[in-house]
């Protein structure tokens, strides 16, 4: 088996890539902040959770995707170990340490930049799908969102309560 057989795994190598960061973020929030604070039973809870999920998104994913679904669950099930882990660790951590002016502004220039780039892309007549795009930047953008609400950040909450209200006065 050589050559053109391991085509398929190309996808799933792509797809498994952010496992390298995302396990590193795992390694240092479970055994470097939890494991320090003596809170080893988190860090056993985000596992078994992380464990739970894999086994039940799992058995869909593969009878659906194959391989690739198993790699899409996987890093999905690193990323609920994260949010497990900073649900418990972010009440100890400084205020303001990941969500002020600087991250918006950081923010803002990746989107600006993102932006360029795409632009870049079409000047050039690169290989572009619309629809695709857009339904890339919907979900990349969702996915922050999601994540800012989960981890509470101030301004989205606000947001939120601010347009909840707007529509239940309508």
């Amino acid at each position: 088996m050589a050559g053109d057989d391991f085509y398929p795994s190309v996808l799933t190598m792509k797809l498994l890539s952010p496992i390298c960061l995302i396990a590193g973020i795992v390694y240092f929030l479970g055994y470097l902040v939890l494991f320090i604070q003596k809170k080893e039973k988190i860090y056993t809870y985000a596992v078994i959770l992380t464990a739970a999920f894999s086994v039940v998104v799992n058995l869909y994913a593969i009878k659906h995707w194959q391989q690739n679904g198993a790699a899409v669950t996987q890093i999905l099930a690193e990323i609920v170990a994260i949010l497990f882990m900073l649900a418990f660790i972010r009440k100890q951590l400084p205020k303001g340490l990941f969500f002020n002016k600087n991250v918006f502004k950081i923010l803002a220039s990746s989107i600006i930049v993102f932006l360029l780039l795409l632009g870049f892309k079409k000047y050039f007549n690169l290989e572009f799908n619309f629809w695709k795009f857009i339904g890339e930047s919907i979900m990349f953008f969702l996915s922050i969102f999601v994540c800012l609400l989960i981890v509470k950040e101030k301004y989205v909450q606000e947001g939120v309560s601010l347009l909840m209200g707007k529509l239940k006065n309508k």
